[in-house]
């Protein structure tokens, strides 16, 4: 089959070509929203004296043993061409200054989010043990009507439990839609990160029972006068 582009500038552009493969669209730079479909024609069509070739090595030694081997294929084939630089495309990438970018920006974006983490912590432990503390009169008063320690921490335990389910509930649903819309504009990055979607919730789950936990467990302990007197 043949293809030709009437719209083309040049009458050499508007010669038919070929077509000899079809491949999925694809992205050419990091910064790109979406893969965009690409027309790929012979270099001899449209020589540069500066031009970069890309290689798939399969089989044999490793790519960086292969580095070797493939400038001296290239000198066989011609002396004459300069072989400016032989990489791997993982060191092609590292040298780029838009992965640089993406990787200072994705650092920055980490330690935010380190830090804001730490700060849920802080903040869920310093709300939760505040609240708990304030029910030892109740705590006192129960237990003199009959009521047992270990029921009161239990009921502790689940009602921060499930308020802390509801706001990790929350925060899942407002992390899946900041995943999809990173996944639309950045190359690489998935929506979903089931590790970051599982450890974060489960610190601040485990921050809110500890922080219920430590003081419900001292109030229970107080002796009911000393609780009734508490305040």
């Amino acid at each position: 089959r043949l293809i030709q582009f009437l719209d083309a500038e040049g009458p050499e552009a508007r010669q038919p070509i070929l077509v000899v493969g079809i491949i999925p669209a694809v992205k050419h730079s990091l910064g790109n929203p979406r893969p965009y479909p690409h027309v790929y024609v012979p270099l001899g069509q449209h020589y540069e004296s500066a031009m970069t070739l890309q290689l798939r090595v399969s089989g044999g030694d490793g790519e960086r043993a292969m580095l070797g081997t493939i400038a001296r294929v290239v000198r066989d084939v011609d002396e004459r061409v300069p072989v400016l630089s032989v990489a791997t495309w993982r060191d092609h990438l590292d040298a780029g200054l838009d992965v640089l970018l993406y990787r200072a920006g994705a650092s920055v974006f980490s330690a935010f989010g380190g830090i804001a983490l730490l700060l849920a912590v802080l903040g869920v432990y310093g709300v939760k043990s505040y609240v708990v503390s304030r029910r030892t009169r109740e705590f006192g008063i129960r237990i003199a009507i009959g009521a047992h320690p270990r029921a009161l921490l239990w009921q502790v335990l689940r009602e921060g439990g499930r308020i802390t389910a509801v706001g990790i509930g929350i925060g899942l649903l407002l992390a899946l839609g900041a995943g999809q819309f990173l996944h639309g504009i950045m190359y690489g990055v998935n929506s979903i990160e089931p590790v970051v979607l599982v450890t974060a919730p489960l610190i601040l789950l485990a921050a809110s029972l500890l922080a219920s936990y430590i003081p419900a467990l001292r109030a229970t302990r107080v002796d009911p006068t000393v609780a009734l007197r508490s305040e």
